[in-house]
């Protein structure tokens, strides 16, 4: 795992050092076509912004790719979605099944924000609500463990 880890910082020092446009000869670009595309003035922040989010952090290389992909399928965006589940599968060892179910819990909370929304939920009962559910898990889980 760690050498993933590795070879994807080593990826974006790539990104981030050759944002100008220009390899250190003067030849073609180096930087990725969606770095390129920002102005030139913001190729370097935003190959930084890049970097920066995925460095290490509290959240596991995998699990990162896993959030970008459920995000990526439900905006959707076919090029976000290419990205992050070869990151996924290809550098983190994710799993169909892991993919599968990141995916399906993004359609979920596209489905049910649909529902709430569209039917106007009264926000601070739906919080209670969900306030109400959760105090109830935790007593039952309380509960098994004195079993």
């Amino acid at each position: 795992m760690r050498n993933l880890q590795i070879i994807a910082a080593v990826f974006l020092l790539m990104i981030t050092a050759n944002s100008s446009g220009a390899d250190d000869h003067g030849g073609a670009q180096k930087a990725p076509s969606w770095i390129m595309a920002y102005p030139e003035h913001a190729r370097e922040q935003a190959a930084g912004w890049s970097k920066a989010l995925n460095s290490p952090g509290a959240i596991p290389p995998k699990y990162r790719q896993l959030i970008a992909l459920a995000v990526a399928a439900q905006v959707p965006c076919d090029y976000c979605t290419f990205i992050s589940r070869s990151f996924a599968t290809e550098l983190y060892g994710a799993t169909d099944a892991e993919m599968s179910e990141a995916i399906a819990l993004a359609a979920s909370i596209r489905h049910w924000s649909t529902i709430l929304a569209g039917n106007q939920i009264d926000e601070e009962s739906f919080q209670a609500e969900v306030r109400s559910m959760i105090e109830k898990s935790k007593a039952q889980s309380e509960a098994s463990k004195t079993e």
